[in-house]
């Protein structure tokens, strides 16, 4: 009886919805029609942004770093959920980022990876000479 009153309540249950996704490499990301931006940045401003009365969305400015890849006009903020079933990516002002951006500037949790400021990292570490190995002589930019 207990198992079929479970079995009832798992078919009528709602749905969950989640943020799914595989992380790229260097290589694929620097390869996509989607990726437009590709760079590390600092973030030096965030805001909460509301729509119909709820907060839903981040825009946080930034100070670049260097720049992997580059469409023709380079967004001046990312933007990005708060809801991380939506692929929200947790923004932290005073933090360093890879960004990885759509034309408008938005950034998700499957493409943008904090890079962390007391550890070292191995996995970013290989990830953004992944990166570099797949630049385009051209596209190589700091600032």
């Amino acid at each position: 009886m207990k198992t079929l009153i479970i079995l009832i309540f798992t078919l009528y249950s709602s749905h969950s919805y989640a943020c799914s996704c595989a992380e790229l490499s260097g290589k694929e990301v620097m390869e996509s029609d989607y990726v437009e931006n590709v760079f590390i940045a600092f973030v030096k401003d965030a805001k909460a942004i509301s729509s119909n009365g709820k907060y839903s969305r981040v825009v946080a400015s930034f100070d670049i770093e260097k720049i992997f890849k580059r469409s023709e006009v380079m967004p001046t903020t990312v933007e990005t959920y708060l809801d991380s079933a939506a692929c929200g990516f947790p923004i932290e002002v005073g933090s360093k980022y890879v960004f990885i951006t759509d034309i408008n500037g938005s950034v998700n949790y499957c493409t943008s990876r904090l890079i962390p400021k007391y550890s070292y990292d191995l996995e970013i570490e290989r990830y953004l000479k992944d990166l570099e190995a797949n630049m385009s002589k051209l596209e190589i930019t700091k600032h």
